[in-house]
């Protein structure tokens, strides 16, 4: 997934419930399946117009601007209750192996940050 094409994706998930179909879940959106029945969030296999996949997605972007990344999934995916999903379990495994010793998660992107604060 290049940069900027997650919020599109993400977007596919997040009609409005009352909007949804009958039957229609967060389970079964067509865009929580596209993420993670079809595709991986940690293979980053989707398809894209010149197949490569930008390098922010597996890094830990933040503060977020127009760049998407695998947390930026896992948030939007939070935010529909479908984080239960089994696609989602190597995401959270792969989010998980980032913790540092601290308990914290490193920033990968801090634009912006005072000189040395990187």
């Amino acid at each position: 997934m290049r940069v900027g094409r997650g919020p599109i994706v993400v977007g596919c998930c997040c009609y409005p419930s009352d909007a949804a179909p009958s039957g229609v879940t967060s389970r079964n959106r067509p865009g929580v399946a596209f993420l993670l029945d079809e595709f991986s969030l940690v293979d980053a296999n989707y398809p894209v117009g010149d197949g490569k996949i930008h390098k922010n997605w597996f890094r830990l972007n933040f503060p977020m601007f127009y760049q998407s990344d695998i947390l930026f999934a896992l948030r939007a995916l939070a935010d529909l209750d479908a984080l239960d999903h089994p696609g989602a379990q190597p995401a959270l495994d792969w989010l998980a192996a980032k913790r540092g010793k601290n308990g914290r998660w490193r920033a990968a992107a801090c634009i912006g940050a005072a000189p040395g604060a990187r």
